[in-house]
């Protein structure tokens, strides 16, 4: 049935049936020809089309939107979307999870691109930690939102908002940050961890931690999460 929507008249038939995840390979293949913009776009859409035809679609240039959100773009690909001058195609691929951690930090670059990123699961723990580190001295930006609630936060990130936070006006990431870090460690280790940065807090000027310190420290909760 669906090889005979793919032959459809109707350029909406095709272009939902090239959405279809069903669709086999062969079908996708005849639909990357069409002449209908839309139906080509939902090829690039459709996480089951193959490689091969996602990087036909690149070279045509002209559905470039579809093929940033989908997770199934090869990585060649995805890098070269990186430098697309549309702001929307960038945003989407700063949301795709397939998106390399080297991708991510190019469009970091972009503050625009800042909050997108700073909640896809697949950014790396130091662009993560940089990303609160560079907004530290303003506790209310969302960027600080997104990055506590990414799971791939690392605990030097949750340790510096609580350090940076303003609990005289009614900062609410610091409980946000306390319970996340209980959640992930447990309480006992979370408020042993908590006391100690604290003792630590009290004694410097800076919460931020030493990169040298938070590298280790990052380290460690890699190995952990293991």
């Amino acid at each position: 049935a669906l090889l005979l929507l793919a032959h459809d008249g109707s350029s909406n038939v095709r272009a939902t049936a090239a959405h279809n995840p069903s669709m086999p390979s062969e079908a996708l293949g005849r639909l990357v020809q069409d002449a209908n913009r839309d139906v080509r776009s939902a090829v690039a859409w459709n996480p089951k089309t193959p490689v091969e035809i996602l990087r036909t679609l690149w070279s045509q240039g002209d559905v470039h939107f579809g093929l940033a959100s989908n997770p199934a773009s090869p990585a060649d690909v995805l890098r070269n979307l990186a430098s697309e001058p549309e702001i929307q195609v960038r945003n989407q691929l700063a949301a795709n999870p397939a998106a390399p951690p080297d991708v991510l930090t190019t469009l970091a670059e972009d503050d625009r691109l800042l909050q997108t990123v700073a909640e896809n699961p697949s950014a790396p723990t130091r662009l993560l930690r940089e990303l609160s580190q560079d907004r530290s001295s303003d506790p209310s930006s969302p960027v600080w939102g997104r990055v506590l609630r990414n799971p791939n936060a690392p605990m030097v990130a949750f340790l510096e908002r609580i350090g940076h936070g303003r609990p005289d006006r009614g900062d609410p990431f610091i409980q946000m940050a306390r319970r996340t870090l209980e959640q992930r460690y447990g309480q006992a280790l979370a408020r042993h961890v908590l006391a100690v940065f604290a003792q630590w807090g009290a004694t410097s000027r800076d919460p931020s931690i030493p990169s040298a310190v938070a590298d280790r420290l990052m380290e460690a909760e890699a190995s952990f999460r293991k």
